[in-house]
């Protein structure tokens, strides 16, 4: 019995480390990154709390949609480290603030509207309005790529599999998100997907 036991414990043990070296890189990515631009996570979810007027908004992931192009404007894993710096700063309103922004990004192909939040957004950031206002397959492929990153940051293997399972994503959303996943290391992908 007891070899059984340790069986499962150095399979559980092996699962963790490959997600914290996963999570490790990602969170080194960030940082990176981030210097190269000359800023800060905490920098750019002020700027984007500010302009996106996210404490104004409803509890509607259409009302998001805004925020969600801009976080999708920078590399998956600053997003996410911008984001998480935007929960901390929102305070009371974050946990609805992300579960919005993640079904945004998992329905982007159906939410997308140019309204007039992401009009407003061309005066900020033009590049950000261009680049996802004319391409529907390149605004997929960077909510999936975003996606996968908050998948392989979660706590433990158990909670990356729940919200891959549970998560409110499009079909092609999803099938995209399958992609990126596969990017990252297979055998966390076994484990998740299947």
């Amino acid at each position: 019995m007891s070899f059984f036991k340790g069986l499962f414990k150095k399979k559980e043990e092996n699962d963790k480390d490959i997600l914290l070296e996963t999570r490790r890189n990602i969170t080194q990515t960030s940082f990176f990154e981030l210097n190269v631009l000359r800023s800060s996570a905490e920098e750019e979810a002020r700027n984007i709390i500010a302009w996106c007027r996210v404490t104004e908004k409803k509890n509607d992931p259409s009302d998001h949609i805004d925020a969600a192009v801009m976080l999708m404007s920078y590399s998956a894993a600053s997003s996410f480290a911008i984001l998480q710096k935007m929960k901390d700063l929102l305070k009371s309103q974050a946990n609805g603030f992300e579960a919005n922004i993640y079904e945004a990004l998992g329905k982007i192909d159906m939410l997308y509207d140019e309204n007039d939040h992401i009009k407003n957004l061309k005066a900020k950031r033009a590049e950000v309005y261009y680049l996802f206002g004319k391409n529907p397959t390149f605004r997929i492929k960077k909510a999936a790529q975003f996606l996968a990153v908050r998948i392989l940051m979660s706590e433990n293997l158990q909670a990356a599999r729940t919200f891959y399972q549970n998560g409110q994503f499009s079909e092609e959303v999803r099938k995209r998100l399958e992609e990126e996943i596969r990017t990252y290391d297979e055998n966390i992908v076994q484990a998740i997907i299947t």
